[in-house]
């Protein structure tokens, strides 16, 4: 089957990295032995706090 995952999007520049941080994300949960669906759905919580809550590190589009 095919899952989808929706979340609201958030109004925000600080984008910079965010695929890479899924995807290693996603690694770490699969490692931890959760199963897909809890790995994508844990990922996108904590990928969507961090793009509400940037680093701030340096000048120009954040980092996460």
């Amino acid at each position: 089957g095919v899952s989808d995952y929706r979340v609201p999007r958030i109004e925000t520049t600080n984008t910079r990295g965010s695929g890479c941080a899924l995807a290693s994300l996603i690694a770490a949960c699969l490692a931890k032995g959760k199963s897909l669906e809890e790995a994508v759905s844990d990922s996108k919580a904590v990928l969507s706090a961090s793009m509400r809550r940037p680093a701030g590190i340096g000048n120009g589009t954040a980092f996460l």
